[in-house]
Formats: C-alpha cells, sequence, structure tokens
C-alpha cells in the first residue's frame, strides 16, 4: 500500500516539471494538458529506473521544458529527492505507476488553492466557538494557511 507521504512527494517532484512547461504550451494544449501529465508521467514511470531519469525523460516530453527556477532550498529538497535511495525512489515510482489520478488530483488542488490564496489573501474562517457564540465573540476568526 502507498503512503499519503509518497503521493505527496510524487506531486512535489512532478510540480517542479509543472512550473518549467511553457505557459504557451499549457495554453495550447489546456483542454488535454492533465491528461497528457497523467498518462506521460505513468509511462515514463513504467520505463525509468530512478526519478532522475523518469524526470529528464518527462521534461524533453513537455516541449523541452526545464525544471522550473526555485529558490536554494526548494533545489535543495528536489536534489535530496533525486538522490534517495533506491528503495525509496521505487516507492515514488510505484506510486507514480499506480496512482497517477491521485497524484493529479494532488497537484492540480495544491495549484487552485495556491491561486485562490493569491486571489483573495488568507482564508479567514470563523473559530468554532465563536460560530456557536458559545465561548467567543462572534467576530473572532483564525487565519487558515493553504
Amino acid at each position: 500500500m502507498i503512503d499519503l507521504a509518497t503521493l505527496e512527494t510524487a506531486a512535489a517532484i512532478l510540480r517542479c516539471l509543472w512550473d518549467g512547461i511553457s505557459p504557451e504550451y499549457k495554453s495550447k494544449y489546456r483542454r488535454d494538458i492533465w491528461e497528457q501529465v497523467q498518462s506521460r508521467m505513468t509511462t515514463h514511470a513504467r520505463m525509468a529506473p530512478d526519478l532522475a531519469t523518469w524526470l529528464s525523460k518527462l521534461c524533453l516530453t513537455f516541449d523541452n521544458a526545464l525544471l522550473a527556477p526555485y529558490d536554494s532550498d526548494r533545489r535543495a529538497w528536489l536534489d535530496a529527492q533525486l538522490r534517495q535511495p533506491p528503495a525509496a525512489q521505487r516507492a515514488v515510482l510505484e506510486a507514480l505507476r499506480q496512482q497517477a489520478p491521485v497524484i493529479v488530483l494532488l497537484l492540480r488542488t495544491a495549484i487552485k488553492d495556491e491561486r485562490e490564496v493569491e486571489a483573495t489573501g488568507p482564508i479567514m474562517l470563523p473559530t468554532a466557538p465563536a460560530a456557536r457564540g458559545l465561548f467567543a465573540e462572534e467576530h473572532d476568526t483564525v487565519e487558515v494557511e493553504a
């Protein structure tokens, strides 16, 4: 069974590729871009012996997409993922093969949430007691990071 942490790792690695796909390519194929991502990530995961090979093949597939430029912390995280022991890499590749729809959904949801936060600002929710009017003033709110 594939755990959630492995699925999230796979989605985060896929995000590195997604951010590097040109806006023109995404626009041109906007009707089926997610199906392309899912299909190609699964196909390459079946053929790749490790994550670096998988990511390289996937970059070439999407109109020579480059990995998005990131800050040093995010780049170091990606480099660490690509140098994981073979067993850990196989687990992520297995997730990419078997749970592609879930991984793509995680990625799409993360992108959608980020866009909503950028457009509207942080989400403000009433605290539970304030919502019921039991323990706090009705105007108390809690800021939730998306």
